[in-house]
């Protein structure tokens, strides 16, 4: 099965600015995963403030959607300026297989 990486971008960004990258590894084996960030790109604003952990909470409900079997993959986060903090507090306390 491949692995799966993330990539979530910095505050007042998009998915677009991961495009080099994912043009990069297509074809690669593994399955990228380049969301915008609600209230950002094609998000809708949130309806009401988040904080860093409501954004935290959102990439495990996405990563949960979009990998069904994902106790089964090796997951890599990759996270611009936000997006590195997100990723971090992932990384530190929700206990998914990185």
């Amino acid at each position: 099965m491949k692995p799966v990486l993330l990539c979530l971008h910095g505050w007042g960004g998009s998915k677009e600015s991961f495009d080099p990258l994912v043009k990069e590894l297509k074809g690669a084996e593994i399955d990228v995963l380049v969301p915008d960030l609600p209230g950002f790109g094609s998000e809708p604003e949130p309806s009401r403030p988040w904080n860093v952990d409501d954004f935290v909470d959102w990439a495990i409900s996405y990563l949960n959607e979009k990998v069904p079997d994902l106790s089964d993959r090796e997951i890599f986060l990759l996270g611009h300026s936000h997006g590195g903090r997100i990723s971090i507090k992932i990384a530190a306390n929700e206990g998914i297989p990185l």
